[in-house]
């Protein structure tokens, strides 16, 4: 009996030493991605270039009717016109992004919503104070919601 578990024992230990290599070499073979950019449909370009720029604050790279492209600095942001075409048709008022909030990062929250506000877009929820920082939520005229954060340092 002792024999037969000592074999056992050795027939794991190997496999897990063979199996084990091999999950972490191939792991060790593809780095991690890095975000490139977002892309997202919109039904007015240049109501979205409006917010995205004079909001936001992303810096245009290239202005077209139908595709755009503005950056944040660590990611870009792509707005396109047309819809891809193994998507389902939307909805009339149905929501977009629903899920998914990406969060920029400003010096300050409060005075940035309140311009936003004041420039008529929809404010999902007002500068709130967390004991790591401030957070704020908004949406861009086609419905997608971007967090707006302050982190305390």
């Amino acid at each position: 009996m002792k024999k037969t578990y000592k074999v056992f024992l050795f027939a794991c230990i190997s496999l897990s030493l063979v199996f084990g290599a091999d999950a972490k070499s191939a792991s060790s073979s593809v780095s991690p991605p890095r975000l490139d950019h977002i892309l997202l449909e919109v039904t007015n370009m240049q109501a979205s270039i409006v917010f995205y720029r004079d909001m936001l604050h992303l810096t245009p790279k290239s202005l077209d009717k139908s595709f755009s492209t503005m950056s944040a600095g660590n990611v870009d942001i792509y707005l396109s016109t047309a819809p891809w075409g193994w998507k389902k048709p939307q909805a009339k008022n149905e929501r977009l992004g629903l899920g998914m909030y990406p969060h920029f990062e400003f010096d300050n929250v409060t005075d940035l919503v309140a311009h936003i506000k004041k420039a008529g877009y929809t404010i999902i929820q007002e500068p709130k104070e967390y004991d790591w920082g401030t957070e704020a939520f908004v949406s861009d005229p086609d419905g997608y919601t971007w967090a707006l954060i302050h982190l305390k340092k």
